[in-house]
């Protein structure tokens, strides 16, 4: 085995040959090429920093430097001093994280081949197709169906363009979502999220397994392996890739197609590989070191994708009868110069990627050759021969022809240090202080305690005195004594002493306040996400703008997670696509959006075919889904005080509720749909009510008309049966009275029958 030096080699080896040729030497050679640029990039010596910048973010960085600058010695064990550093970077960096962590994102997948386009150009001629017959037609069934679809213009043009979904493309985007939640991505993006805050590097790797299943895993920035270039989401990148330490168990699992032997791993293991190691006696009785065990040792490896370029050749040439033809030929074939029928060569480059896991400082490389299921542009937008690696990086503050980055911890780093400075300062300034004490003159106090009946030694008798009572015994005549002797002092025997803590304390109190202020200036984590200093009386509308500003400063960080997620997205589609195109149908389990439970979807073997565009829309917020929650609340109060009218009913609105977690536009579309049909509804009922209440005053009229004429017939029938009456009466008055006149008239004839002539 030879081995080689790995600083300065650039020796990249030829695109222009054919692809089988590409085998273990040209990806051999691609490899050795790819660390020796490495090794001599910017980004190589940034990475350096990276496990620094790391300690940084968890408060837990050296502060041996700190005692170095205050001339203390760290095992001076007089010095009474918390060494431990200030957690303040830890909780701007956990700040940052945790803002960028409340934005999520979706993939949302717009089909772009002919047939799909057609599919929606005659969806919409249906639409304006049945706004049309609506207008012109009051069939029933048709105003029902026209409920329940956009009508006008630009309802058409607007749903075409935000809620229109056709099944192909629903169907891939619960295809991500699934692969997404089988490779616990939640996980990978808070740590993606966290690795950008610290160090300004993030990548994901994402490729499919020897099960056909689409695997995703975060990569680590301190071994990530990329060339200097000019975009920071690395796209015109001829090559990535990763340096990893795996045990020689994991190394061969991976070798696959067996391309090292027996001799050629022990080689590896005596020779390239670290771990622990004993000294056991040979039967010569010699000394020798061996390995407690070689599947534990470890092997750093080079895991990479290489960009090339193939060609497919082709030759038009004509018949004797002047047909054209157009036949395969290999990449070294020219036209010849002499020719009976007229030919022309027909050359095509494409992008392809090449694959090698290497192991350093060797010539041993396993899984080399063509990328799998590589992820190439649409043809119907011209982007076919293009193609894109599997690895999604980013790097924050890309400067032309520089891979440095420039993260949010590292702007942090001075003033952390000098926050955390300033603090041992404080504590040394505090271990120093005195407790507030008294001067006093002994030759004084002396002659006191002489006075007083003591003896010379007595001084410090008087002094507890002093410090038991507070009164000190004086005697005038003991300092004219002294005067005599020529000893002159004008001063009190006892006078107080100010010590305590010095006036620059309060300096370097506010110092630390400085220095926290500038953190929350580079980070732009201003007081209003901090909330370590609330004030009650700041306006509620004043502290959201201030939110709303710390969230602008995260933009970038939260700008690269966005290229990372959408590249990531479209590595995950092409994937699928081409996993149904060899193995088949995939089925899966997703959580379905506004319900939360699981649910089955297939991706079928028709979703191969479409080419799709993909983007990515942000997850709602907080403040998106409270609005819509009050709104929801507004419309619930408004319809119980109308009495079950307008609004929306309590089914609807928690149904609201929960699809509001996941898709406030979604919600929207839906409130919006039953409010409308409630308006109809409400609107039938007012009607209906109308018309009620005309039948009612109708029938009201009528009745109240047949009373009347009622009332008429019983007063003309009332008449009539008195006019009949008072008829009867008189017609019994009369018959009575003619039979009195008969009577009478009779009785006369008798009486004059009864006188005799």
């Amino acid at each position: 085995m030879t081995t080689f030096g790995i600083q300065g080699e650039r020796n990249y080896p030829p695109d222009d040959i054919s692809p089988k040729k590409k085998g273990k030497d040209w990806c051999l050679k691609a490899a050795k090429a790819i660390h020796g640029d490495y090794y001599n990039s910017a980004l190589y010596k940034y990475q350096q920093k990276i496990p620094e910048l790391r300690r940084y973010a968890k408060g837990k960085q050296n502060t041996d430097k700190y005692l170095k600058l205050m001339g203390i010695k760290k095992d001076a064990s007089f010095v009474n001093l918390n060494q431990e550093a200030l957690k303040i970077g830890a909780k701007y960096t956990d700040l940052a994280v945790g803002m960028l962590s409340k934005v999520q994102l979706k993939p949302s997948c717009t089909s772009v081949d002919p047939n799909s386009i057609d599919a929606k150009t005659q969806h919409e001629f249906y639409l304006k197709s049945m706004n049309f017959m609506g207008e012109n037609t009051k069939s029933p069934i048709l105003q029902d169906i026209m409920s329940r679809i956009p009508n006008g213009e630009y309802e058409v043009r607007r749903y075409l363009e935000t809620d229109y979904k056709q099944a192909i493309e629903m169907d891939m985007e619960r295809g991500i979502d699934m692969t997404l939640y089988q490779n616990n991505w939640s996980e990978i993006e808070k740590g993606m999220k966290r690795d950008l805050v610290e160090s300004g590097v993030a990548c994901d790797h994402t490729y499919v397994d020897n099960t056909g299943m689409v695997r995703m895993r975060k990569v680590d920035p301190q071994f990530l392996v990329v060339p200097p270039v000019q975009n920071a989401n690395y796209k015109d990148a001829r090559y990535i890739g990763e340096m990893q330490f795996l045990t020689v168990a994991d190394l061969r699992m991976l070798d696959v197609n067996n391309d090292l032997s027996d001799e050629d791993w022990r080689d590896v293991i005596d020779h390239h590989t670290s771990g622990p190691k004993t000294q056991h006696a040979n039967n010569g009785g010699l000394m020798t070191w061996k390995y407690e065990n070689y599947d534990s040792r470890r092997v750093e490896v080079m895991n990479f994708e290489y960009m090339s370029y193939d060609q497919i050749v082709h030759e038009e040439k004509d018949t004797k009868y002047g047909t054209p033809t157009v036949n395969r030929r290999d990449i070294n074939y020219r036209t010849p110069k002499k020719s009976k029928y007229k030919r022309k060569e027909l050359r095509s480059r494409f992008k392809v990627w090449y694959k090698g896991i290497w192991i350093v400082g060797t010539d041993y490389i396993l899984a080399y050759g063509k990328c799998d299921y590589q992820v190439r542009g649409n043809r119907s937008q011209g982007k076919l021969a293009d193609a894109k690696s599997s690895y999604c990086p980013y790097v924050l503050g890309l400067s032309e022809g520089n891979n440095t980055p420039v993260s949010l911890v590292e702007r942090m780093i001075p003033h952390i240090d000098d926050l955390q400075l300033t603090w041992l300062k404080i504590q040394n300034t505090k271990a120093k202080t005195r407790p507030k004490g008294v001067k006093f003159d002994v030759d004084q106090v002396a002659a006191v305690a002489a006075k007083l009946g003591m003896g010379e030694n007595d001084v410090y008798t008087v002094m507890s005195y002093f410090d038991a009572t507070g009164n000190l015994p004086y005697s005038s005549r003991a300092n004219a004594m002294l005067a005599a002797e020529g000893y002159l002092n004008q001063q009190d025997p006892i006078s107080e002493l100010d010590n305590g803590l010095p006036k620059d304390y309060r300096v370097m109190v506010e110092d630390m306040f400085n220095a926290i202020r500038m953190i929350q200036e580079v980070t732009g984590i201003n007081d209003a996400v901090d909330a370590s200093n609330v004030d009650s009386n700041r306006p509620v509308k004043t502290s959201q703008m201030a939110a709303m500003a710390a969230g602008t400063a995260m933009w970038n960080i939260l700008s690269a997670y966005e290229h990372i997620f959408l590249n990531t997205c479209r590595c995950v589609a092409k994937k699928l696509q081409q996993v149904v195109s060899s193995k088949g149908p995939i089925s899966g389990y997703i959580r379905a959006l506004g319900e939360g439970k699981l649910m089955t979807f297939k991706l079928s073997k028709e979703i191969s075919y479409v080419e799709f565009e993909l983007m990515v829309t942000s997850m709602p917020d907080d403040d998106e889904r409270q609005l819509l929650n009050d709104w929801i609340m507004k419309s619930l109060a408004a319809r119980q005080a109308q009495g079950g009218r307008g609004g929306i009913d309590i089914g609807t609105g928690m149904k609201a509720f929960r699809m509001a977690k996941y898709s406030p536009r979604d919600a929207e579309t839906y409130l919006i749909q039953q409010i409308t049909k409630q308006e109809q509804i409400d609107r039938q009922a007012e009607l209906e009510n109308i018309q009620m209440n005309a039948q009612v005053q109708q029938q009201s009229a009528a009745q109240a008309q047949q009373g009347r004429n009622q009332e008429k017939r019983m007063d003309a029938q009332t008449k009539m049966a008195l006019a009949q009456q008072q008829g009867q009466d008189k017609m019994d008055q009369i018959r009575l009275q003619k039979g009195l006149e008969g009577i009478n008239t009779l009785y006369a004839n008798r009486q004059a029958a009864q006188v005799p002539a």
